[in-house]
């Protein structure tokens, strides 16, 4: 039997606020399922294909019907390296299932920029991520299929994240209700991980009653670093509770029945990353050195400005992440093992330099292919560029 195939298509519309680099991994596999999970895998709703193999084939849902192309292996002399030949359209494909990421997208509510060349930005700059919301609903009625859910990379509430329970709802109504309230969209899932920012931000972890403090135990820092994350997970979205974070690990899934095509979206805490990851966070330099980049810039463990000097403060912290990354990453791979879905896609806000992914579709058989912290499509409607 012919096995199904399918062709995610995503929308990555990245809001380019602070570094960071966000990676999906897809993985083919055949076959379907449903549903969405804490630690469990299932499949879910979905259509739609393409892969790069050497010898693949390509199936469209129309109307009942399938079209299927087949696309063969093209040989080059002199090198002895072989490359696949695209014979079919892509943008003439049929498909019925699609979703949306985004990522870096949680402006701060005085929409202020840490960049050196913020003083040039213009509207558009300033107002990006209204800008980015409004083509997101416009692009859900105007899909064909229109996206089961929204992929959300991290750093979804700068600088800092959430920094208490009582201003948690305003700041959500704020940045991401308000924002991404268009009829089309705003009852569309958005899946979420978070990032380096939604804890901290290389900022004060803590808070008292007149704002970011400076921890006083190692204690009160963990507390506080798991309250970052429990303030975004336990929140209700009056838009058919679409705020989706169950867990530092957790399984979400889509599937378009009629087709049996499936996805299983696997999200981790990589939060423990040695890129924008636990070191910075846990030393909270810009709160100790009240924001100055140069000040912040070889700050380690020990250091005064790190963690106030404080090693069993910063050693509490980075054993919490530590322990969130590898038990998410001992969960993916006995769910990815498991999962019968068609395709699978890891998502996670920044990686560990030992994670590699290529740059291309084209340039790996797994599937892995690496965004940019700023992408932008020109107005012309050309190819993607790197800002």
């Amino acid at each position: 039997m012919m096995s199904k195939k399918a062709q995610l298509v995503g929308v990555v519309l990245v809001l380019a606020i602070i570094g960071a680099i966000v990676g999906v991994m897809v993985v083919r596999k055949a076959s379907s399922s449903a549903s969405e999970s804490s630690g469990t895998a299932s499949s879910g709703s979905g259509a739609g294909v393409s892969s790069s193999d050497n010898d693949s084939t390509t199936t469209g849902s129309t109307g009942g019907k399938s079209s299927v192309s087949k696309k063969k292996k093209k040989t080059t002399s002199g090198s002895g390296s072989s490359t696949g030949s695209i014979t079919s359209d892509p943008t003439s494909a049929k498909y019925t299932l699609s979703a949306f990421a985004i990522g870096d997208w949680g402006t701060t509510v005085t929409q202020d920029s840490c960049c050196t060349r913020s003083s040039t930005y213009n509207d558009y700059d300033v107002n990006a991520e209204d800008i980015v919301a409004n083509l997101m609903d416009q692009q859900v009625s105007a899909a064909s299929a229109p996206p089961k859910c929204v992929l959300s990379h991290g750093d979804n509430f700068y600088w800092t994240g959430i920094d208490s329970e009582g201003s948690r709802d305003s700041r959500f109504t704020a940045t991401f209700e308000k924002k991404y309230g268009g009829d089309n969209i705003k009852n569309v899932p958005w899946v979420n991980v978070l990032g380096n920012h939604d804890y901290g931000g290389a900022s004060y972890i803590c808070a008292d009653d007149k704002g970011l403090a400076a921890c006083s135990s190692a204690e009160e820092l963990v507390k506080a670093l798991s309250n970052k994350f429990q303030w975004q997970s336990d929140y209700t979205s009056p838009n058919d509770n679409r705020w989706i974070l169950k867990d530092h690990f957790y399984v979400y899934s889509i599937e378009d029945k009629d087709s049996g095509v499936s996805i299983d979206i696997f999200n981790v805490d990589a939060g423990d990353a040695s890129t924008h990851g636990a070191q910075q966070t846990c030393c909270q330099c810009y709160g100790y050195a009240e924001g100055s980049d140069k000040k912040c810039k070889n700050v380690a463990r020990g250091d005064k400005l790190c963690s106030g000097g404080d090693t069993e403060m910063f050693d509490a912290c980075f054993d919490k992440f530590a322990e969130w990354g590898d038990d998410s990453r001992k969960q993916l791979a006995k769910e990815v093992a498991a999962s019968k879905a068609t395709w699978k896609i890891l998502q996670y806000h920044t990686a560990d330099d030992s994670w590699t992914f290529a740059e291309s579709f084209k340039s790996t058989k797994a599937g892995g292919v690496a965004t940019k912290h700023c992408w932008y499509i020109p107005l012309d409607g050309g190819e993607g560029k790197e800002c």
